[in-house]
């Protein structure tokens, strides 16, 4: 049957994890998630609270810690919208894929690097796992807002009502006139002006950079999917034609089983039944039905089915 590899692209918060999490059962296949994130350095700290999700590089470190650590070659949030891979990062990939029999690896860090992926290897399927528009914002925003919201309890500990209303009230309002988003880097990914990196994208893709940078955070995340999801589309297609999946998060949830048995035959790897009873009903957008979500997809240039 031969070695196949499985590609999967995906922006954070896209539901990236838990398809990496359905495959990592399947024994035959060695399953990376987000091999370049930053995060894998804490691994060499034994209180390291996240390493459930980095058991495979676990492994790596337990036969030569060395080897890997030589090896590993991260990408910090502003390089994410640089194109390419450095040389060190392409001899990454390499050693991780290894002489294992098949390979599985998840990313949300190379969305502007799948013609370096298409070179290192050939044969891969690739997937373009996201989320539909507004549901990928909301599920930036919101933690944040919880946390923010939370911080500032005291003045009224234990007025349960009073808290919940005032919660919803503060929520609400933050939500669609806060101008940072203040999770997971983008807005450093995004920037602030005409100037900075990401601009150079807002032209390609139909939209005013010197609008773009008035508007809120849930407007210039709904930019940011857009240029992320119009990229790896286009880019996707060309690259790797009949070996590109486009998938919605909601798809996989709805029928994960459907899903990952279509997956399996298109990389030519027979498929294993497994438990999937985990796999839960996808979060919806917040305020789905607000008109802020239409007003800021069409400024910006998204098709509103997309949202």
């Amino acid at each position: 049957m031969g070695k196949k590899i499985i590609l999967i692209v995906g922006l954070r918060r896209s539901g990236t994890s838990a398809m990496w999490r359905a495959f990592q059962s399947d024994k035959r296949i060695k399953c990376f998630n987000e091999p370049f994130n930053p995060q894998i350095m804490n691994l060499s700290n034994p209180n390291f609270s996240g390493g459930e999700f980095y058991r495979e590089y676990t492994d790596y470190i337990r036969e030569d810690s060395a080897k890997f650590w030589a090896s590993y070659a991260p990408i910090s949030d502003i390089y994410e919208i640089r194109a390419g891979l450095s040389e060190q990062q392409k001899d990454y990939l390499n050693y991780l894929a290894g002489d294992n029999e098949h390979v599985l690896i998840e990313e949300t860090r190379v969305h502007h690097k799948l013609a370096d992926l298409k070179n290192l290897f050939p044969g891969a399927l690739l997937i373009h796992l996201y989320r539909p528009a507004a549901s990928f914002v909301s599920s930036v925003m919101l933690p944040n807002l919880s946390e923010r919201i939370s911080n500032n309890w005291d003045v009224i500990e234990g007025y349960r009502f009073v808290r919940a209303k005032l919660a919803k009230m503060i929520r609400k309002r933050i939500f669609w006139r806060s101008k940072y988003c203040r999770n997971m880097g983008f807005d450093s990914l995004i920037g602030s002006s005409v100037t900075d990196a990401f601009s150079s994208f807002l032209n390609r893709h139909q939209i005013d950079g010197d609008i773009f940078y008035r508007l809120p955070a849930v407007a210039r995340l709904l930019g940011y999917w857009k240029v992320s999801f119009e990229e790896v589309e286009k880019e996707g297609r060309s690259l790797f034609g009949g070996r590109f999946i486009s998938l919605s998060f909601n798809d996989f949830c709805n029928d994960p089983e459907g899903v990952l048995k279509n997956i399996y035959a298109s990389s030519g790897i027979t498929y294993v039944n497994r438990d999937l009873d985990w796999v839960h009903k996808p979060h919806g957008a917040y305020q789905r039905s607000h008109k802020k979500w239409i007003e800021y997809a069409d400024i910006i240039g998204l098709d509103r089915a997309l949202l």
